[in-house]
């Protein structure tokens, strides 16, 4: 990538890295016991964007619905600033979000009725398995769905489809190095004792941190903020959704 175009990529980066919510911030959301009361907290940080559609009486599927729409809005804005030949890959990081229905889908297991309300799903959520899974062998999941069909393990193979997207060079040896952490942290493991998911995100957020410091001026520090995005939006998703669920404060878990 011409330096001058990344200099201005990297000023949009550190830009969005700078307005990331605080501990502090969390501190706030997380103390706070309503759906209602969070929607406002969440408003005065840098999550106005992603929440400013939600009503306080939004329920789990409209939450999820808003989440993935955003998230897939992210990653194509990020996508703009990008060489054309970078943006397979950018527009293959905005599926992570269909990752568990597509696994769910291609297993054969039954179509959920909000599935037909989802603009990507719909065509697959369908109960008949023969024209489900045609109409997933005419989309852009078919390669991925196929593996699972086959046994394959989602994330491993979302993160090939992924790298099979990025244009050979220096920047993919530093993304499949990426793919490598992910892996480490997200895929499920005996030896993850006691810990809860969530838990065990804080180390991946630490690597990707040190990450996005470390490859500064390339690539793979877009995919690092992608990700460090990701993190902080599920952590915001759950806090929302935990709320419409469980209305009352009492006995409620938090994200971590």
């Amino acid at each position: 990538m011409p330096a001058a175009r990344f200099r201005y990529v990297q000023s949009r980066l550190q830009a969005r890295h700078g307005r990331r919510p605080s501990d502090s911030d969390w501190r706030l959301l997380e103390n706070t016991e309503d759906l209602g009361g969070y929607l406002q907290a969440a408003r005065q940080t840098c999550f106005e964007g992603w929440i400013h559609h939600l009503a306080a009486d939004a329920d789990a599927h409209q939450v999820e619905s808003a989440f993935r729409q955003d998230w897939v809005a992210y990653c194509r804005e990020v996508g703009h600033w990008l060489p054309d030949d970078w943006v397979p890959a950018v527009e293959w990081v905005a599926t992570i979000v269909y990752l568990p229905m597509i696994v769910h889908l291609a297993r054969e297991e039954p179509a959920w009725r909000w599935m037909r309300d989802d603009d990507v799903l719909a065509e697959f959520a369908v109960q008949d398995p023969v024209v489900r899974r045609q109409a997933l062998g005419l989309s852009d999941f078919r390669s991925l769905a196929v593996a699972i069909a086959e046994g394959a393990e989602p994330l491993a193979t979302w993160l090939d489809i992924w790298l099979d997207r990025s244009p050979a060079g220096a920047e993919r040896e530093r993304l499949a190095a990426l793919a490598s952490e992910l892996v480490r942290h997200l895929a499920p493991s005996a030896a993850a004792g006691e810990t809860t998911p969530a838990q065990r995100r804080i180390p991946l957020q630490q690597a990707l941190n040190r990450l996005f410091r470390r490859w500064s001026g390339s690539v793979g520090a877009v995919f690092c903020h992608l990700g460090l995005i990701a993190l902080d939006v599920e952590r915001l998703r759950a806090g929302l959704i935990l709320r419409a669920l469980l209305p009352r404060a009492a006995g409620r878990p938090q994200w971590a």
